[in-house]
């Protein structure tokens, strides 16, 4: 490594270091990056059966059973899941990559109604197809969440045939720290 790389690394280094979250991984990241997550969405194609775990602002719980199916194209361009909660609510997102803007777009459609959202890359671990982690999160200032300005924060661990999932909130006219908003434990139907 040259003179010039090593003093490009430190200045890059320092920057993260001062500013934290607001110039992260994400700042960083290719198209690349997106599609190693979608794979990993991907492999999930089939039926899973668990809960959710939804956390209120007051901080009571509400358990949910939740079955998800999940499907990709051939091409893993579009991730589909159809979801239902319980006995009832049901809903449908589609999650694509942007490569333009590298980020992904969802559709979530849910009561007759859509809902867009844009979310941008943060890490992902790809052991292989079984066993891996994504983290992806709205961008600041984009979303409002109880009615404040707020981070989401998805994060989706795969485990053999077990995925487990968390939704985090970061408000940002208030407390810093990620709150759990909701939780998902499935298995694979087989």
């Amino acid at each position: 490594m040259n003179v010039s790389h090593r003093i490009i690394r430190r200045w890059v280094a320092l920057m993260l270091m001062f500013t934290g979250p607001a110039i992260g991984p994400a700042c960083f990241a290719q198209t690349a990056d997106l599609e190693k997550v979608m794979h990993a969405w991907c492999t999930q194609a089939g039926t899973w059966t668990g809960n959710i775990d939804v956390t209120a602002a007051d901080g009571r719980t509400q358990r949910l059973e939740l079955t998800s199916t999940h499907d990709c194209t051939a091409d893993a361009k579009f991730h589909v899941v159809r979801e239902r909660f319980g006995g009832g609510a049901a809903t449908v997102k589609v999650t694509f990559i942007d490569p333009a803007a590298v980020r992904f777009h969802t559709s979530y459609f849910s009561s007759g109604r859509e809902a867009p959202y844009s979310f941008e890359f943060v890490s992902v671990e790809l052991r292989d197809d079984t066993h891996w982690k994504t983290i992806i999160a709205s961008t600041p200032g984009s979303e409002m969440y109880e009615g404040h300005p707020a981070i989401l924060r998805y994060i989706r661990v795969r485990e053999g045939d077990t995925i487990e999932s968390w939704k985090d909130v970061q408000f940002s006219d208030g407390r810093k720290d990620f709150e759990p908003r909701s939780r998902i434990v499935q298995t694979l139907r087989h």
